[in-house]
């Protein structure tokens, strides 16, 4: 009996000890299910300011760039309108320089009408001409000064800076268009030369081998090299 009774106590003891760790295990199991709780409701809100952060990041990049954007097209407009006013600008800066030259040279020769040793009655400057030929296709001309005799022109073609295209031109296109818009003058002898404030090297030898004369402003009159220069 006394033996039973032993047993019966171990038995409830066991049983009280199964008991408290059940318990125990049970609070535990509530703590870490309230941790856990806890922690996806931190993370929820952290993922949530996480996402308001992003789309604040996102609106903040877009502004940036619709900024940037608009900045660009006002610094592409205002470039394109400072392009626009800096050429018209140069253009009219090249046609007064241009305009300033021919008259310098054509006074200049107005004094003497000399040019390659021969003597000149007449002298003129800016004349213009346009003629139809066959075809439905035209000519034009523009010559800036012309020295005139008898039986002789000499065509002086003025820039304000001579470049080697400007000889050429003159070789290739002036003299030959001239004959055919004055008929008249076709069977005269031809003189030609290049006048400038500034002349390229290229342009000075071209015009040598030519034999086409280069005129430039000297420190007090003006300087014609004309030695060289023969009849077209």
């Amino acid at each position: 009996m006394r033996k039973f009774d032993e047993d019966i106590a171990r038995m409830n003891a066991t049983l009280d000890r199964l008991f408290k760790y059940n318990e125990e295990r049970e609070i535990e199991l509530k703590k870490i299910q309230t941790e856990l709780a806890i922690f996806r409701a931190e993370e929820k809100a952290a993922e949530k300011k996480r996402q308001a952060a992003e789309k604040r990041r996102q609106a903040a990049e877009e502004k940036r760039l619709a900024e940037r954007e608009a900045y660009e097209k006002k610094r592409q407009a205002e470039e394109e309108k400072m392009r626009k006013n800096i050429y018209k600008t140069i253009g009219g800066m090249g046609k007064s320089n241009g305009k300033a030259a021919e008259t310098y040279f054509y006074n200049s020769l107005d004094k003497t009408k000399l040019f390659g040793g021969i003597k000149f009655d007449s002298i003129g400057k800016g004349m213009r001409m346009s003629k139809d030929i066959a075809d439905n296709q035209k000519i034009d001309g523009e010559y800036d000064v012309i020295l005139r005799n008898c039986d002789s022109i000499a065509l002086i073609e003025v820039k304000h800076r001579v470049e080697k295209k400007d000889v050429l031109k003159l070789l290739h296109q002036q003299i030959v268009n001239f004959k055919i818009l004055f008929p008249d003058y076709a069977n005269y002898h031809f003189y030609l030369g290049i006048a400038g404030m500034s002349i390229e090297n290229d342009a000075i030898k071209i015009a040598m081998e030519n034999g086409v004369g280069i005129l430039s402003p000297g420190n007090e009159s003006l300087v014609i090299i004309d030695n060289h220069v023969k009849m077209y």
